[in-house]
């Protein structure tokens, strides 16, 4: 649809390019048409005087006029589609504009939103673990209180969580509902994540900026998933960045 717009837009500026020519041609014929024809038919006839210059004058302008008036109303109606013409282009620009503003300022929310749950998030990493999901408790011993970040990320958490919840079931029962209590906060914020990274997809068809926001949660993701206290489609939307 575009290209054929600008086609049509081509056609009528070099259709107006030549009939501008043909005007200034069709003017400049008739005047030498109307002169060559007193000329020829009045030759005879000497000129000298004001009066045989008024009569001269008289015949050119009342030859001329009629042609002259219509050139001037062809000028006139191609001035007004022209100026039409660029009033529509100038309008369909200012859309386009208006248009352009308004994805950025959605674009620009959901980033700030994003942000804003990027930043809570942290927030939450940073607080001191409940005791009941210290490592010491999961099979690391006695050490030191961590963050809640330390035991998400831990590099052990994820192998050993499986590995409770498969070789011994009434361990991996036992564990799974501390780190409910400890960790079920953070579900709420992992889920307006998500929404909010599926509208930034939906509104870009891009997950460039997405992934830098799944990948600063990917590992505790996976460490509640392995705790059993993490499942579904948000899981595997959030794990899946790649």
């Amino acid at each position: 649809m575009k290209r054929l717009r600008g086609f049509c837009e081509w056609i009528t500026y070099r259709s107006a390019q030549w009939l501008d020519i043909a005007l200034l041609v069709a003017a400049f014929t008739g005047g030498a048409l109307v002169v060559g024809a007193y000329v020829f038919r009045f030759h005879a006839w000497d000129i000298g005087n004001p009066e045989q210059w008024a009569h001269f004058g008289d015949f050119i302008g009342g030859v001329l006029n009629p042609l002259i008036g219509v050139i001037t109303i062809v000028l006139v109606v191609m001035t007004l589609r022209a100026t039409r013409l660029e009033s529509s282009r100038t309008q369909d620009q200012m859309r386009g504009q208006v248009e352009i503003l308004k994805n950025d300022q959605i674009r620009l929310d959901l980033q700030k939103r994003l942000d804003g749950v990027l930043a809570e998030w942290n927030r939450m990493m940073d607080q001191i673990a409940d005791d009941k999901v210290q490592t010491r408790q999961v099979g690391f011993g006695n050490i030191s209180r961590h963050t809640v970040r330390e035991v998400l990320e831990d590099p052990h958490v994820i192998y050993t969580m499986r590995k409770l919840n498969k070789a011994s079931p009434g361990m991996g029962e036992f564990v799974a509902p501390n780190w409910k209590d400890a960790f079920g906060n953070l579900l709420p914020l992992l889920s307006e994540l998500d929404e909010y990274c599926r509208d930034y997809e939906a509104e870009t068809q891009s997950r460039r900026l997405t992934k830098y926001y799944k990948s600063r949660v990917i590992v505790a993701v996976r460490a509640l998933n392995a705790a059993g206290i993490m499942q579904g489609e948000i899981y595997k939307r959030l794990s899946y960045h790649h």
